[in-house]
């Protein structure tokens, strides 16, 4: 028996990536997958809405399959109108999302998380929120001080300063490697 979580687009599933690769390893009758995740995913869901699937494959290629909810940053994206979060969320912001908006994507994601507090649903989306840059209706703006950014600024000046010279001494490395083969 194998697990195997995938996201498809509702409604949208086909032989190729991520579908085929996935689980065509397992031996399952692809087309038949396919039609019953399209129509379940397609009664529950927008079409097009990228919505996980857990599918258990069992020893003689039979299947089963358990659609979750979708991401929380998809069904705040979807709420806002957006394609996707800020690049970088302590910089910028990409729009607002109010309470009522909140508790409808917490609603829909409660069955996914581990609790069935709706009030803590929605701190756990609200962290998501944080995350692509969404700001939430009624909470403070995080508060970033000019030596917060100095030391994020430093920080990835450093990081992008060791990865060049990594990628420096790889082909350094890469050089000698082909003047030794050369040689000989």
């Amino acid at each position: 028996m194998a697990v195997v979580t995938i996201q498809i687009p509702a409604g949208r599933a086909v032989p190729g990536p991520p579908v085929g690769p996935a689980l065509g390893a397992y031996g399952i009758n692809l087309p038949m997958f396919i039609k019953q995740y399209n129509e379940e995913s397609a009664k529950q869901y927008e079409p097009g809405t990228i919505v996980p699937a857990k599918v258990t494959v069992f020893g003689d290629r039979s299947f089963t399959f358990e659609l979750k909810t979708p991401p929380a940053g998809v069904l705040v994206a979807q709420a806002l109108g957006i394609e996707k979060g800020a690049a970088n969320p302590l910089m910028e912001d990409v729009g607002t999302l109010s309470r009522e908006q909140l508790r409808r994507v917490a609603e829909i994601k409660l069955p996914d998380l581990n609790t069935d507090d709706i009030e803590m649903a929605m701190r756990i989306v609200a962290g998501t929120c944080r995350q692509m840059g969404v700001r939430v209706e009624g909470e403070a703006a995080p508060v970033i001080t000019e030596e917060m950014m100095a030391e994020y600024l430093e920080a990835q000046a450093e990081a992008e300063a060791e990865a060049e010279a990594e990628a420096e001494a790889a082909a350094e490395g890469a050089e000698e490697g082909a003047e030794e083969v050369a040689s000989e």
